[in-house]
């Protein structure tokens, strides 16, 4: 009987520290992909994300991605959907 409450008590632990310690930021961004082609312009800098799906996004940041990988973006998208106004950009590849 005691390797059962071993057991059981293991398993909820194992348990609760996946609950407690969620994997990534999933929820705190929009689009996540590969960055890549950085190129800065008169008011900050574009470039393309890739997403696992294949889907290429073009972004706009005021800020130049610190090194390319595999970042989470937050923002909206242009209203004639050409252009992707990043807000706020996650370097993902540390995670």
């Amino acid at each position: 009987m005691d390797r059962y409450l071993v057991l059981s008590l293991s398993v909820m632990v194992v348990v609760s520290l996946f609950l407690c310690f969620p994997q990534g930021q999933s929820s705190d961004y929009d689009v996540s992909g590969i960055v890549y082609d950085v190129n800065p312009s008169s008011k900050g800098y574009t470039f393309y994300i890739e997403t696992s799906d294949g889907t290429v996004f073009r972004c706009f940041h005021d800020s130049e991605p610190s090194e390319l990988g595999y970042y989470g973006v937050v923002g909206d998208m242009s209203s004639d959907g050409g252009m992707f106004f990043v807000t706020d950009m996650f370097l993902l590849d540390n995670l």
